[in-house]
Parts: C-alpha cells; structure tokens; sequence
C-alpha cells in the first residue's frame, strides 16, 4: 500500500501531443480570467490532463463572465471557420451547448491514453478537430 501512495503519477510534456492540422479544444465554466489564469498557471489543469504546458506554445483562450452558446464561444479563435462545425457537433453529442471558457491549443493532438487523468478536471477535453483547408 505504501508503494502505491509514493508512486509518481505519470505526466508528459505538451510537445508529444504536437501534431498539425488540427486543434484541441477544453471548455469550461471560469468567468474571469484570472480564474482561468490560476487554473493554468497553478498547475491544476497539468495535474488533470497529465502533461506539461510549453510557455512557447501557449493555448488561445476566451473567458465570458457567464455562460455563452459555444458558437459565440468559439467565434473568433485563429482560423474557427475551419474547425467550428466539428467542435460544435462533438459538443452537442456530449450534451455540451453553453460554457464560459475555452482553450484552444493549434498544432495539438491530446490524447489521454495510458494517462492517468482527473475524473472530474474543472474544464472538459471536447476533442481534436482537424483544420479543414489547411495549408
């Protein structure tokens, strides 16, 4: 048992999910952003999805002070056009319509597998989303 509660919980860095065209999208429900700030910053969300973020390849966020349609979420980011109708289907299979905070990281392919992460992160993995039309 004291074997178990020493071991390191496994975690990688960010730059073993790089992969292009696509991008990976959390939403979530911080308000502000110095919420979402902490939440970063604090190492919470690495805690939770196991990886390490790189200062060199930040994630595009978007913070509302309350709950927006995720098509006035997403409205915005760095070539949207191209993944929103992916994003927006994946959500809505989740049961996902509304949030008030997103992160998106280009060039990012997460995947959890082998990794052990949160059962209850504060912000939510929607998916990978492939960049239609790039170039």
């Amino acid at each position: 048992m004291l074997q178990r509660f020493f071991q390191k919980k496994k975690m990688v860095d960010q730059d073993q999910f790089t992969a292009g065209p696509y991008v990976a999208v959390w939403i979530g429900h911080h308000t502000s952003e110095e919420q979402l700030d902490d939440y970063l910053n604090s190492g919470r969300f690495s805690e939770e999805y196991r990886f390490a973020l790189d200062d060199k390849m930040p994630p595009e966020v978007c913070v509302e002070t309350s709950p927006r349609p995720l098509r006035e979420l997403v409205h915005g980011f760095s070539c949207y056009e191209r993944f929103q109708d992916e994003f927006l289907a994946r959500a809505a299979e989740l049961g996902i319509n509304e949030a008030s905070s997103i992160l998106v990281f280009h060039f990012m392919v997460y995947s959890p597998d082998g990794l052990p992460v949160a059962k209850h992160p504060e912000m939510r993995f929607v998916g990978n989303f492939w960049f239609e039309g790039f170039k």
